[in-house]
């Protein structure tokens, strides 16, 4: 999801010559190539073809149950493919996509520099991941954000599961305890541009919202923008259950006041919201998939 809005937004911008990666063909995209991250072999040969001079690494198993299930793929693509790909001595920046997760959420409104505590294997293996990239890549970004947006066709999304949802009148429950400050992707995409366009210190960064909100709140105000009947939607807690799947953080809100002083303006949860609805209406006929 995020990986699409990445290759469109640096492929308009003047100067850089883009190239997707991921398991999936893509018919319409002569710069793809299909291939899987955790392959080794084939990723070193894809990386000793492309010469890339900038890699960002948008992918990772985000079914966070499926993460403690299948722990040995978890470590694959955060992990491993995360420190081949920082290895790759050729490229002058290497950019990780972390989250928000790698925090207990006992607090929110998290620093760079605050003390991390995965809760779930997901966490754990994102948290090594940014180690990774930490240790073996020359110049590096570690990008700690949560992220809303669809794809085409929709799939299973926070965003497209409430759509989907309040679409066909089908009532939902959004956690009113739990709270994030996460980005649309187009704009998330727009903000690395900028990013790269700086001269920024190795590091750590927070990207998210200006201001962060409950996920019950968050699809109040999408049946607002879609003009879906709010009364779909009720309140409940997340009440963390070990046997019934991974024990979630409930405030993982991110401090975003150090890539605002490098010059860089976080949106809105209302401008993130705002475009999503416009892209999507653009990319569907009225909601219903082209």
């Amino acid at each position: 999801m995020l990986g699409a809005d990445v290759f469109s937004t640096f492929g308009n911008t003047p100067g850089y010559e883009v190239y997707s990666v991921s398991r999936m063909a893509s018919g319409n995209n002569k710069n793809h190539l299909t291939g899987d991250l955790t392959d080794a072999e084939k990723l070193k040969v894809m990386l000793r073809d492309l010469q890339p001079e900038i890699i960002i690494h948008c992918a990772a198993q985000v079914n966070v149950n499926a993460c403690e299930t299948d722990k040995e793929y978890a470590d694959a693509i955060h992990v491993k493919a995360t420190e081949n790909l920082a290895k790759y001595s050729s490229a002058k920046q290497f950019i990780y996509i972390s989250t928000d997760s790698v925090f207990d959420g006992q607090r929110g409104n998290y620093s760079e520099t605050d003390v991390t505590n995965p809760l779930n294997y997901y966490a754990l293996t994102k948290l090594r991941g940014e180690e990774a990239a930490a240790r073996f890549a020359r110049h590096y970004a570690i990008i700690r954000t949560n992220i809303i947006g669809f794809h085409q066709p929709i799939q299973g999304s926070l965003f497209e599961w409430a759509y989907k949802s309040l679409s066909s009148n089908t009532k939902i429950k959004g956690f009113d305890n739990v709270m994030f400050n996460p980005m649309y992707c187009a704009i998330l995409a727009e903000k690395l541009v900028q990013f790269l366009g700086r001269d920024f210190p190795s590091g750590i960064y927070n990207f998210g919202a200006s201001d962060a909100i409950s996920k019950y709140e968050f699809l109040r105000r999408i049946a607002g923008k879609f003009n879906f009947d709010e009364t779909l939607i009720t309140a409940e807690k997340l009440v963390n259950d070990p046997e019934k799947g991974a024990i979630r953080p409930l405030n993982t809100s991110l401090n975003v006041s150090k890539v605002t002083g490098l010059g860089l303006t976080m949106p809105t949860m209302d401008e993130n919201i705002d475009l999503l609805y416009k892209d999507f209406k653009a990319n569907n006929n009225e909601g219903k998939q082209v």
